[in-house]
């Protein structure tokens, strides 16, 4: 299992970027101010070490809710530091992207004999799961923050052939509070105060990561 190789720390981060197809700008500049009850807003980033106010394109700003396992992880990764930052390094600052593929991402693969797939690749495994488990394709481009439809219907659409047998594994994986929209909010919740596509384009499922 692929995500148990990884470095403790870094873990919940990689299965954040799974359960959300946050990138690492997005992850680096998640605030604590950005975790409400029940939903968090994607709206900063964290680029080359020099914060920004906006992620790289407007439109990512979004609204992810937040489920029952994003809970977990929120809960876990908060309590570790007092930084404002929600996925933090040990001594409290941003999680950042340089070091961490050469240091972190990269042993594992080495280690397992799989087959090295860049951290992109979580984004795209986000996206079709969403898609093989049942998500609307128009509620994913709203949580992937994309500008339009095209890339759900004409690229993430592709990535699904293979992984149809683990249906049911990775519907556990996300779970049901993913797939089915609630009327109601989840559980009251403390409210706590790029990469380019280019790196993959033509590479279709075999650039999915898996997880199990």
């Amino acid at each position: 299992m692929i995500v148990q190789s990884f470095h403790p720390w870094y873990r919940p981060i990689i299965e954040f970027m799974v359960l959300t197809g946050m990138i690492h700008s997005e992850i680096s500049g998640l605030h604590r101010s950005d975790i409400f009850p029940n939903h968090i807003m994607v709206q900063n980033s964290i680029v080359r070490k020099v914060e920004s106010d906006t992620v790289k394109t407007d439109y990512r700003v979004r609204k992810i809710p937040i489920t029952q396992r994003m809970r977990i992880i929120l809960d876990e990764v908060l309590a570790r530091t007092d930084s404002l930052y929600v996925f933090a390094e040990p001594d409290g600052s941003p999680y950042l992207r340089e070091g961490f593929i050469e240091d972190y991402w990269s042993k594992p693969f080495e280690n397992t004999g799989i087959r090295y797939r860049p951290p992109y690749s979580m984004r795209h495994s986000f996206a079709a799961w969403s898609l093989l488990i049942g998500v609307d394709p128009l509620r994913l481009v709203n949580l992937m923050g994309h500008g339009n439809k095209q890339m759900v219907f004409e690229v993430y659409g592709n990535y699904i052939e293979g992984v149809e047998e683990d249906y049911w594994d990775i519907l556990d994986y996300f779970g049901k509070d993913y797939v089915e929209v609630k009327k109601k909010p989840l559980a009251s919740y403390k409210n706590v105060s790029c990469e380019s596509l280019c790196e993959i384009q033509g590479q279709e499922s075999r650039n999915i990561l898996i997880i199990r």
